[in-house]
């Protein structure tokens, strides 16, 4: 079996990449759902018909929409509970309670 040597013209730019993103917020009964994988980026999926209706209503949840590259990060930082992220969890889960009494 022959080794393949990596041509860096093979390897496309960050840019080019559409990728994808997750949700990581708290699961809000009836509108998305916490672990949700969405194709393409950041800016074309909070733009998709899909979730522009959930972040007009929660602007919060456009902030837990995370990219692919980042998620590892995102997730640890969730966990800690002493960074801006955990903070925009919290707040959402008690929004969203309000306005639907339960949230999963």
């Amino acid at each position: 079996m022959a080794n393949k040597r990596l041509n860096l013209t093979e390897i496309k730019p960050a840019d080019s990449f559409a990728g994808f993103c997750m949700y990581i917020g708290p699961t809000i009964v009836g509108l998305i759902q916490n672990g949700t994988v969405y194709q393409g980026s950041k800016q074309q999926v909070i733009a998709s018909p899909e979730l522009a209706p959930v972040v007009a209503k929660y602007p919060l949840a456009a902030d837990l929409l995370v990219d692919g590259e980042k998620l590892a990060e995102a997730r640890a930082k969730l966990k800690r509970r002493d960074n801006l992220l955990s903070g925009k969890y919290a707040r959402l889960v008690k929004l969203a309670a309000g306005k639907y009494g339960r949230i999963d």
